[in-house]
């Protein structure tokens, strides 16, 4: 009898030795950046906030920490709209569905559009942000395989047909006193004033059209989150 085949290795996951960096933050042109700036350190998509570095991965490292991103394999993959398990852009879209996202347990009251406050901007009308990279058609079944999917207990299958870049999910600084703490996992949109002063690690898109395919909630409690 053959082994069981092995599960993949998601595309999107840090390896263990690799961590965020603890170079200092500084304020160039009115916006954060690093000493020893690189292009690749901004999205290159209509916000432009400075993204999360990452130490390189130690020599021999071979091992992933299932269910964790890396910002900047997120923000690409998000962007491109690249698979999250494979990187493969191939198989991605199906004509007349959509784009595939394999999102933890999500009720269908959590994709409904809400009235959001964006500081700068005032009170909008959103529908659901979704920063999990999309599932190339190929992986829709990798909750089953993959440690840390089944690790959430729960999953939900969405083809989404419009889903547009809206925002980031980061740490927003004061630029006047950047030893002060900041304030943490702020969601901040396109075109607000703080955009220049967050360090971000997941770029958001808003989920405008879509439809559920299957949606398996946690199996402890029988009830999404």
């Amino acid at each position: 009898m053959s082994a069981p085949a092995p599960a993949p290795c998601p595309f999107i996951a840090p390896r263990a030795t690799e961590m965020p960096v603890d170079d200092p933050l500084v304020v160039r042109d009115g916006r954060l950046s690093y000493p020893d700036p690189d292009p690749e350190d901004w999205d290159d998509t209509e916000i432009g906030a400075l993204w999360l570095r990452m130490t390189p991965p130690g020599p021999g490292d071979t091992t992933t920490l299932g269910g964790e991103e890396h910002p900047r394999c997120q923000r690409d993959l998000m962007a491109m709209l690249a698979c999250q398990v494979c990187g493969a852009h191939d198989g991605v879209y199906a004509e007349g569905r959509g784009v595939p996202l394999q999102l933890a347990y999500t009720s269908e009251g959590g994709l409904l559009p809400q009235r959001r406050y964006a500081p700068g901007i005032g009170w909008q009308t959103l529908y659901a942000l979704e920063g999990n990279p999309p599932v190339c058609t190929r992986h829709t079944g990798a909750h089953q395989a993959c440690q840390g999917l089944r690790e959430r207990r729960g999953h939900t299958l969405l083809w989404v047909r419009r889903a547009p870049i809206v925002a980031v999910l980061g740490d927003v600084y004061d630029r006047d006193d950047l030893d002060a703490a900041p304030a943490r996992d702020q969601v901040v949109f396109a075109g607000e004033p703080r955009v220049r002063a967050t360090l971000a690690r997941s770029l958001l898109r808003e989920i405008q059209i879509g439809w559920v395919e299957r949606s398996v909630p946690p199996a402890d409690t029988g009830q999404g989150r």
